[in-house]
């Protein structure tokens, strides 16, 4: 089964003429989070999955600051509030998840547009650079391989 992609941004959590966080310190607690602030518009509705298309439990998440890379993750629960995170990081709704990687390169994120954007077209850079680093840490099984391969069936 193939996974969604995701990519978000956090530091701004009152916008571009608010305060920064650091974003590195929410994947950093003992319980990793990403966090989002309740805003009228798609993107929140996707974090908290309102309509059923949008983040969820075993996604995949890029998280950045702009083009820089900070890590990659996996959500691991449903959406929840918790005041002591909220004044902390100044956000207002958080996903737990699993870190699964730190990003250590020097490349820049290819669309460092919005705060969060799913990765829908394959052919993409920003959908090719999280594919490849997935998959370098979880290699596809040869029976995914072969799933991938197969041409679908018509009905």
């Amino acid at each position: 089964m193939e996974k969604n992609y995701w990519h978000i941004q956090m530091h701004l959590p009152d916008g571009q003429e608010g305060d920064s966080i650091d974003s590195i310190r929410m994947i950093d607690e003992a319980k990793p989070v990403i966090g989002m602030v309740d805003w009228d518009n798609v993107q929140f509705r996707n974090f908290k999955d309102v309509n059923g298309t949008g983040l969820k439990v075993g996604d995949i998440i890029l998280v950045r600051e702009v083009q820089l890379i900070l890590a990659l993750c996996e959500v691991t629960g449903e959406c929840f509030r918790d005041g002591q995170l909220e004044r902390k990081y100044k956000h207002t709704h958080f996903r737990e998840v699993k870190v699964l990687d730190r990003y250590l390169g020097y490349e820049i994120f290819p669309q460092p547009q919005g705060l969060l954007s799913k990765l829908s077209t394959h052919k993409t850079k920003a959908y090719k650079f999280v594919d490849k680093w997935y998959k370098k840490l979880y290699p596809p099984t040869e029976e995914q391989i072969s799933e991938e391969q197969a041409p679908e069936e018509q009905v």
